[in-house]
């Protein structure tokens, strides 16, 4: 019964009818409660932070997707380098400097992935450059990240805007951090824009 309740909310992901996968997810988690094994309760929680990612659920989807790493069995929804991208670009958006740099950039999971994975590397390098603060380049590979990544996927495209405009934020707020008073001039000058650009934004 898991298993046919798995496979009705695969056909909810494809027709993007969110609300008939929340519903059917809620179904799913019901039928595990009831006698569900470790295997299924796992592919339960990628399930669960594929759907959070498709309505903006970030800091659940991160928390979900990046525990999925290690247990991953699903590919009947997604492959390991995708979930890979997913738990990092969910990640690098709320998780704080100590969490990041324990839970993304040193998961053993995700750096097994890089090498052989070059789909990785654009969020791989937005999110080291923006944990060390090379704020010269975080445009550069947000960039890339929103053509390569948010644009291409089914569970971000929807969303992309948004992303890009929170990790702009994000970034911001960063660098304002580490001083009382900045100007237009020095900060623009950090990111590698015009002042008009920054202002703007």
């Amino acid at each position: 019964k898991i298993d046919i309740s798995f496979t009705i909310t695969r056909v909810g992901f494809f027709f993007n009818d969110k609300q008939f996968v929340a519903k059917q997810l809620d179904q799913t988690n019901s039928l595990i409660e009831k006698g569900g094994d470790w295997e299924r309760r796992n592919r339960y929680k990628l399930y669960k932070g594929l759907y959070s990612l498709s309505i903006r659920d970030f800091e659940t989807a991160s928390a979900l997707l990046i525990d999925s790493l290690a247990t991953f069995t699903s590919t009947e929804i997604t492959t390991y380098e995708q979930l890979g991208q997913y738990a990092t670009i969910a990640g690098v958006l709320v998780l704080n400097r100590v969490d990041l740099k324990s839970k993304v950039i040193d998961s053993p999971e995700l750096l097994s992935l890089l090498p052989v994975t070059p789909s990785l590397e654009p969020i791989t390098s937005l999110t080291i450059s923006l944990y060390t603060s090379d704020y010269s380049s975080y445009f550069q590979y947000l960039l890339q990240t929103n053509d390569q990544i948010l644009l291409t996927s089914r569970y971000l495209s929807e969303h992309a805007n948004y992303y890009i405009r929170e990790m702009r934020r994000k970034a911001y707020a960063q660098l304002l951090e580490s001083y009382k008073a900045l100007s237009l001039k020095s900060m623009a000058d950090a990111f590698g824009v015009s002042v008009e650009f920054l202002d703007n934004d």
